[in-house]
């Protein structure tokens, strides 16, 4: 089902169901990870100091491979949400689909929207992370918004975390309208000894990275 108003923002309702996507929700396992050990660790940091992480980049930056670094190095419970290629107005519906699949929870829900979120966020574990990998640009509407922003902060309020990779930034309303506690960080592009890295992973032997690795970096402006 889809998310629908009636009677008024307060009177929404969501129907969950476990048949609507066809992805598993899996953590992906990218086949050539560089860890990025310093950016990560300074990523996790930030994570854990303000409580929503907001990665952010062009296309093919590495957003999804640095958030499975930081999924690898984090000691909670981690759920992972793929938004690729979810519209934005099935998105919310997405994301409490994922998390009710992962919690082993009924997925099939009928109840008002902030009755969904708050049942969800009970069951998680202090020590969770979510991970919204690839969120789509959201619309000047304020009524995806505000779904997403409740969502956020009931998060928040279960001493749980949010990790959200987008090529956009967070709305502005979601920091100066609903004091969410969001810090940014645009993801950087490689460093000659990253590039080296990465050509390790294809096998490359020393002799053929310490060829390419300055070239291929400046070459693809850092998003080899």
């Amino acid at each position: 089902g889809y998310l629908n108003n009636t009677q008024g923002k307060n009177a929404a309702r969501i129907n969950v169901s476990s048949s609507f996507y066809d992805n598993d929700f899996e953590i992906p396992v990218p086949k050539n990870l560089v860890s990025r050990t310093i950016l990560t660790d300074r990523y996790i940091k930030s994570l854990q100091e303000h409580g929503i992480l907001w990665i952010h980049g062009s296309l093919s930056t590495g957003k999804t491979s640095i958030a499975v670094c930081i999924s690898k190095k984090l000691a909670g419970t981690i759920i992972w949400v793929e938004c690729r290629s979810i519209e934005e107005e099935q998105l919310i519906e997405h994301i409490l689909n994922a998390i009710s699949i992962n919690l082993q929870i009924n997925p099939c829900i009928t109840d008002r929207f902030k009755a969904v979120v708050v049942k969800l966020t009970k069951n998680l574990t202090i020590d969770t992370t979510i991970i919204l990998n690839d969120l789509p640009k959201l619309t000047p509407a304020r009524k995806y918004k505000d779904r997403l922003s409740y969502f956020l902060g009931e998060i928040i309020n279960a001493n749980s975390t949010v990790l959200v990779t987008s090529n956009f930034l967070a709305p502005e309303s979601f920091i100066d309208l609903d004091d969410l506690p969001i810090i940014h960080e645009e993801i950087p592009p490689f460093t000659t000894s990253e590039t080296s890295d990465l050509l390790m992973t294809f096998g490359a032997s020393e002799d053929v990275r310490n060829c390419l690795k300055a070239i291929l970096t400046s070459s693809t402006q850092g998003n080899p």
